[in-house]
């Protein structure tokens, strides 16, 4: 447990190895958001979209191959990092046009 000037002390040490120690918090940020900003232009340059578009396609794509081996709704959901199932077939259904349960159904009709 440190004391309050060990916690003092170790705090300054941090400080002053900090490549930013000085600037103040405004400029960190903005340094921070400006990375972020060209690792998106990046990425978008890169993949044809902007990062949050790629990542969605990216989910909907993994999420129908997942369905269409027989994973249900809420399994895909979670393992896809979405809130909850409602969230997920929201998402699918924006970039599918169905939701989830359709394509389960279509894929059942399919199959003989």
């Amino acid at each position: 447990m440190l004391t309050e000037g060990r916690a003092g002390s170790a705090t300054g040490e941090r400080t002053e190895r900090s490549p930013h120690a000085g600037q103040g918090r405004g400029r960190v940020g903005h340094g921070t958001e400006h990375g972020r900003n060209r690792a998106e232009s990046s990425i978008k340059e890169l993949v044809g979209q902007p990062p949050a578009d790629y990542l969605a396609e990216w989910r909907v794509t993994v999420a129908q191959g997942r369905l269409r081996a027989g994973a249900s709704v809420a399994h895909t959901a979670a393992e896809l990092g979405y809130a909850n199932p409602p969230a997920f077939s929201r998402a699918f259904a924006q970039r599918v046009g169905h939701s989830p349960r359709a394509r389960l159904t279509a894929d059942a009709a399919a199959t003989p």
